[in-house]
């Protein structure tokens, strides 16, 4: 739909909508685009969100952006960061090493409980869902090492956004 609607903001004169059984046409002056319609049942997407946590980050979200920044330039050629985080320094580490260019460790401050706890993230997928948080703060939550990482604004329940762990 979001196609559609940047298409018809375009056009000019009428648009014509076609509705059949499995599929859903638009058509005028200029353009014809059609949709295929799914029938089915969707995975349930409530049962991959982890229920519980063993550490739990808040830190500024310019913070992580810019560690993550930082972590790009030495990433390896699969966008490797290491994060690491440390509730009895309350900081996380952002760590990212490739062999032509050398290594970084950025740390930052954060507000931590739990565990201790490192994984590795391809820094790409973390960046990609900052500027959807409206929120300063974000909140990382782990449930272990090699476990996927939940990533939130602080006080918004409306977006959380799952990061897959790489192994090493």
């Amino acid at each position: 739909l979001g196609e559609v609607c940047r298409v018809l903001e375009d056009a000019t004169g009428e648009a014509v909508v076609s509705l059949e059984k499995t599929q859903v046409s638009f058509a005028g002056e200029g353009f014809y685009m059609t949709s295929r319609i799914i029938y089915g049942s969707f995975p349930d997407y409530q049962q991959i969100i982890p229920k519980s946590h063993t550490t739990e980050a808040v830190v500024l979200k310019e913070d992580v952006l810019h560690a993550l920044r930082l972590a790009t330039l030495f990433s390896d050629r699969f966008n490797q960061v290491r994060i690491k985080a440390d509730p009895v320094g309350k900081y996380l580490e952002f760590s990212s090493r490739r062999d032509d260019a050398g290594e970084n460790a950025s740390h930052i401050a954060a507000a931590l409980t739990g565990e201790a706890v490192e994984s590795n993230f391809n820094h790409r997928y973390i960046s990609d869902c900052l500027p959807s948080i409206s929120s300063d703060s974000v909140v990382l939550r782990w449930n272990g090492e090699g476990k996927p990482l939940l990533v939130s604004g602080v006080g918004d329940k409306s977006f959380q956004y799952i990061v897959m762990p790489m192994n090493r």
